[in-house]
């Protein structure tokens, strides 16, 4: 009970101020292809890629765990989710925060970055990550 005689919402950590619930990814896609199950956790900045990145789409991916739990625990449908994540910006010049090849964070390997203009009409079969995360 707080002091104004209100209490505090059940499920708070389902709050959008709660952390680190809140600190999640701008999209989760959900793709079906060929009965398996692709899930895209996407981040989009503007011209920087700030140094949280990496815990929010850590974020988004306990999400997805606590979801295949949950999906786990009220059904009889056992199937694998394959995650991975991307962080879309329009940096001028990105390479600071990338590995030698240009293509992932330095913070964070798993994460594979895209210029906006190198995604254009790409389909989401053909986003590149070989830094796949297999939630069972």
């Amino acid at each position: 009970m707080q002091k104004n005689g209100s209490s505090l919402p059940l499920f708070h950590f389902l709050d959008d101020t709660a952390k680190p619930w809140s600190k999640r990814c701008d999209f989760v896609v959900f793709n079906l292809r060929k009965n398996k199950l692709h899930v895209y956790c996407i981040e989009f900045k503007s011209e920087s890629i700030p140094h949280d990145v990496p815990e929010q789409l850590k974020a988004s991916v306990d999400w997805l765990k606590a979801l295949h739990a949950i999906i786990n625990a009220y059904t009889t449908k056992r199937s694998a989710i394959h995650a991975t994540k991307y962080v879309l910006s329009n940096h001028p010049d990105p390479t600071l925060y990338l590995d030698v090849e240009g293509k992932y964070l330095l913070r964070d390997h798993t994460i594979r970055h895209y210029h906006y203009a190198e995604i254009k009409d790409m389909a989401l079969a053909d986003l590149e990550n070989s830094n796949i995360e297999v939630i069972r």
